[in-house]
């Protein structure tokens, strides 16, 4: 297994600690999601526009390249946040990963 970085390891906590500060005691992980992006601005528009304004606690961390982003991702994929696992839209240059909460559907 190969070991994570300083980075990926802040980057989690940061995210965990994010998601525990803004979510209820019952809050399913299922309600966040959690992706990369080379343009977190460009992301947060097109949720927007899915979503309306009802995504919530919306938070980007740098994470220095793809590859580290693409595993905090899988990180959180696996542990059940909404998204699915693997970077389907990522570039080399997606080194951004961001976290919102999803509305209620």
């Amino acid at each position: 297994m190969e070991a994570k970085t300083k980075t990926y390891r802040s980057i989690v906590a940061k995210i965990n600690r994010h998601i525990k500060d803004n979510s209820w005691a019952n809050t399913p992980l299922s309600r966040w999601y959690v992706g990369i992006t080379n343009d977190p601005c460009r992301r947060q528009s097109e949720h927007r526009r899915e979503f309306g304004l009802n995504i919530l606690y919306y938070a980007v961390f740098y994470a220095y390249s793809k590859k580290i982003a693409s595993q905090v991702e899988d990180y959180f994929s696996k542990k059940g946040t909404s998204n699915a696992p693997g970077s389907r839209g990522a570039t080399d240059d997606s080194r951004w990963v961001y976290v919102y909460k999803t509305p209620f559907l």
